[in-house]
């Protein structure tokens, strides 16, 4: 297949995905289970997220650019082909769907009280389908040139949050909590399994190595600066009653008497990325379904599995509902994503050195 993917936006798509989280509830849901310490628990989970990594790249580096769907058709044939595409692609939805929910209900709240949400889902959708319909190509080039952008947004808000900082307000927190209770905040890194799907796209596997562990060194890093700099400015347990708080803590920022209301600069960062990730999601999504299916083109697939993933999405009526039903994914489906290459890949290894 025709390298499409530079090193670099290899790595931007990485970061994007990896840190998207981080713009809306996720630190809200570690502080609820780690309270102010949950900056702590990013680091620790960045660390395992690397090792893992580790590992899986060194799978990668054995069984070359290939996908775990064509090393399951290697091992298996089209029907466990079929099942592990269908698996992925379940796993894959689950893992957007909070991402999907929770941008239409913040926009509502915190920027558009009075639209109907119909509208803003429907404009969502309409974003993600022409994102996706694009390719990955155009994704990438579009995710490298914004990247440095939110980069340099997010650093500036950091910056001027800085007099709004009180160490005091880090406690309390359990060290238990961090280290070891906490193991559904791990799902933080799972969209590394997309690194996978994109390895046909990729022109060697020193881009790979490299891209994978900037992305989470990188995404690690910015996750524990927005956590630290919650937690910092709001003590527990007001640091547990924002939906969005990333958001709350750009309604602080201001310069002077004229520089105010800067939080629509950070909406305009959170929306960009949201598409972003969206669309490469529904992306990866429907090239799977195509490889799985022996299908000669994924666009029209890209109106089915958005009305499904829409589906799956709204089931809980409310939103409180569906964070409570995100916690069985957290804890029992989220590993799955972590552990998929390394077990494909060492069974495509084993039959390889049968065959030989």
């Amino acid at each position: 297949m025709k390298t499409v993917l530079k090193s670099r936006e290899t790595t931007s798509i990485l970061i994007i995905l990896l840190t998207v989280k981080m713009l809306f509830t996720y630190p809200r849901y570690l502080i609820e289970r780690c309270l102010n310490g949950a900056w702590l628990s990013v680091m620790v989970y960045s660390i395992l997220a690397l090792a893992i990594f580790f590992v899986t790249q060194l799978v990668y580096l054995k069984t070359g650019r290939t996908t775990i769907i064509t090393q399951a058709e290697a091992i298996g044939g089209k029907i466990l082909r079929g099942i592990v595409g269908t698996l992925v692609i379940t796993l894959m939805m689950i893992n957007i769907a909070p991402m999907v929910r929770a941008f239409p209900e913040a926009i509502k709240t915190v920027l558009l009280q009075n639209a109907e949400m119909l509208v803003i889902v429907a404009i969502l959708a309409i974003g993600t389908s022409i994102g996706a319909y694009l390719g990955i190509e155009a994704l990438g080039r579009v995710a490298a040139i914004f990247l440095p952008l939110a980069a340099f947004f997010i650093l500036a808000f950091f910056v001027l949050l800085a007099p709004h900082f009180k160490v005091t307000n880090l406690f309390p927190f359990s060290l238990f909590d961090v280290s070891i209770g906490n193991t559904s905040s791990f799902s933080l890194f799972s969209d590394i399994l997309v690194l996978n799907f994109l390895l046909p796209y990729i022109g060697d596997m020193k881009t790979v190595r490299r891209s994978g562990i900037l992305a989470i060194v990188i995404s690690g890093i910015t996750g524990t600066l927005i956590v630290l700099a919650y937690c910092l400015v709001y003590p527990y347990p007001s640091s547990a009653r924002f939906i969005v708080p990333i958001y709350q803590l750009a309604r602080m920022v201001k310069i002077g008497t004229y520089f105010q209301r800067l939080e629509s600069v950070f909406e305009f960062v959170w929306s960009i990325s949201i598409f972003i990730y969206c669309s490469l999601y529904l992306y990866i999504i429907c090239d799977i379904f195509r490889k799985s299916f022996d299908l000669t083109d994924y666009k029209p697939l890209i109106l089915p599995m958005l009305i499904i993933l829409l589906r799956l999405v709204f089931w809980e009526e409310s939103y409180t509902g569906a964070l409570r039903s995100d916690f069985v994914a957290s804890n029992i489906l989220y590993p799955v994503m972590y552990i998929l290459p390394l077990f494909i890949g060492l069974l495509y290894m084993a039959k390889q050195r049968r065959k030989i």
